[in-house]
């Protein structure tokens, strides 16, 4: 977990993907190595999240630091190609899902950390259409397949997670078309629809979200 804590402190102003249950398959991750055998998005969602970890962290561990963390690729000598591992399980079929829009957007994040800007662009394009095409613009109107992993999550959580993804797609695509001097993708963003909000979630709901403040911010900049 050391990586995506890195990633986390230094990311929190963005809603990436649902915290706790990210986290939750991670450990089902590694105590069933099976369970996701097949579940391409995954993977290359949990690379890019480790190669931006990666990317992140100023020092090396000491070696008084070490763990056993599974998922810690500092442990190893030579560092892992976790982004060229994520963009080999890249896939976006016709069934459209949110995992495909968090994903999308860790590519052009990434892509804009490591100065790609070219690239990152055109990666949170895709994001605009992925979220268009989800109509996460109308999250009234949206409603989400329930997967296994999701049917316990209460429907304030899905809907809240809904829309700090779209407001983290806008938010990303006018800062990354910014550094190219282009005008974003969505430049018209709907008045009608609401700013993300705490309203409705519990204490225990809250901990799959990052600071509010953080991306309220973010939004009226």
């Amino acid at each position: 977990m050391h990586l995506l804590r890195i990633f986390e402190g230094a990311n929190s102003e963005y809603h990436w993907f649902l915290r706790q249950r990210f986290r939750d398959r991670i450990r089902q991750t590694y105590s069933q190595p099976t369970s996701h055998a097949d579940d391409r998005n995954w993977f290359c969602q949990l690379s890019l999240v480790l190669a931006l970890g990666q990317a992140l962290e100023k020092e090396p561990k000491q070696e008084s630091e070490e763990t056993n963390d599974p998922w810690d690729s500092n442990q190893s000598s030579a560092p892992l190609d976790l982004f060229g591992q994520a963009v080999s399980l890249l896939i976006i079929s016709e069934t459209l899902t949110l995992e495909d829009l968090e994903t999308s957007n860790l590519m052009a994040y990434y892509c804009h950390f490591t100065n790609r800007p070219k690239a990152a662009v055109i990666y949170i394009s895709q994001s605009i259409a992925l979220a268009r095409l989800l109509q996460l613009d109308r999250p009234e109107t949206y409603q989400p397949m329930i997967s296994e992993r999701q049917d316990s999550k209460s429907p304030y959580i899905t809907k809240e997670h809904m829309l700090r993804l779209w407001w983290t797609t806008v938010c990303l695509d006018k800062t990354l078309a910014s550094e190219l001097d282009l005008s974003p993708v969505y430049s018209s963003p709907s008045l009608e629809l609401s700013l993300p909000s705490s309203e409705g979630l519990s204490s225990e709901d809250e901990e799959e979200f990052s600071d509010l403040k953080l991306l309220l911010a973010e939004i009226q900049s």
